[in-house]
């Protein structure tokens, strides 16, 4: 937990919402992020943690890129026992 909040996890499923991509006339709405650049050194749960400066790319259900998501509101520190 990080300020009483579990932490936010690459391996983490996320509902996306607000994506109302349209490809060729046909609506193609995100329904995954694949994130990139989570945590090196560290591990939650023997999973690495999503940072401030993590991006996920949004795809579409069949794999197609549709655009960023950001993590916004992150704890920035975090002491570790």
């Amino acid at each position: 937990m990080l300020g009483g909040q579990p932490a936010l996890l690459a391996s983490d499923t996320f509902l996306v919402v607000g994506c109302p991509f349209i490809v060729a006339l046909v609506p193609s709405p995100c329904i995954t992020v694949t994130w990139t650049a989570p945590a090196t050194q560290v591990q939650v749960n023997g999973q690495p943690p999503l940072l401030q400066t993590s991006v996920g790319l949004c795809n579409s259900a069949l794999g197609a890129p549709q655009g960023m998501a950001l993590v916004t509101g992150a704890q920035t520190k975090v002491m570790a026992q």
